[in-house]
């Protein structure tokens, strides 16, 4: 298992299950994932990868996941337990089907950090749990809203995605300045 941290996203391989430390076979390529670091608003206004359970989101298709917000709701179910996040851009739902649970139990009111992958049915998008924690300190929620404001001024820099990501007219209106000013380097 490798971390390969890149400007717009963090990427991991993971070796094949026949030896933890194997090397590539000749002419074989390992797995990619992306993990995508999103809001609330990017996640329910994603749009689902064509012939693919997957999600599209800056016009990347995301293979994983991660969000960052307070749990306003818990609910047991038989299957699964579903939480309502919320953060600055709005709510979304996530669901924890995972049958062993480590760590500090989540409860209402926690601000926590999910990784998982999106689920698309009928209606927005919402998260299926791969990790979720408490964060530890009130610096990471705020790192967290600047690497989705960074990773979607990188991948797809157009007006619709500075608007969510930014989330505010008078940002969004620098964001196009700065854009347009880039563009026009030589």
């Amino acid at each position: 298992f490798r971390i390969v941290r890149t400007p717009c996203s963090i990427s991991f391989t993971m070796d094949s299950p026949r030896s933890p430390n194997a090397a590539p076979r000749a002419g074989a390529e390992r797995p990619k994932q992306n993990l995508l670091p999103v809001n609330a608003e990017i996640l329910r206004t994603a749009q689902k990868a064509p012939g693919s359970e997957k999600i599209v989101v800056h016009a990347v298709v995301a293979d994983r996941l991660t969000l960052v917000g307070t749990v306003k709701a818990k609910t047991e179910t038989s299957t699964c337990i579903e939480y309502e996040l919320s953060d600055a851009t709005g709510d979304v739902s996530v669901k924890d089907y995972r049958d062993k649970r480590t760590g500090k139990a989540v409860q209402v009111d926690d601000v926590v950090r999910v990784v998982g992958q999106a689920r698309v049915h009928s209606g927005p998008a919402s998260m299926s749990v791969t990790y979720m924690a408490p964060v530890e300190s009130s610096d990471e929620v705020e790192f967290h809203e600047t690497e989705v404001k960074y990773v979607a001024y990188k991948l797809k820099p157009d007006n619709a995605v500075t608007r969510l990501a930014f989330a505010s007219p008078e940002k969004e209106v620098k964001a196009e300045k700065r854009l347009a000013s880039e563009n026009d380097e030589p």
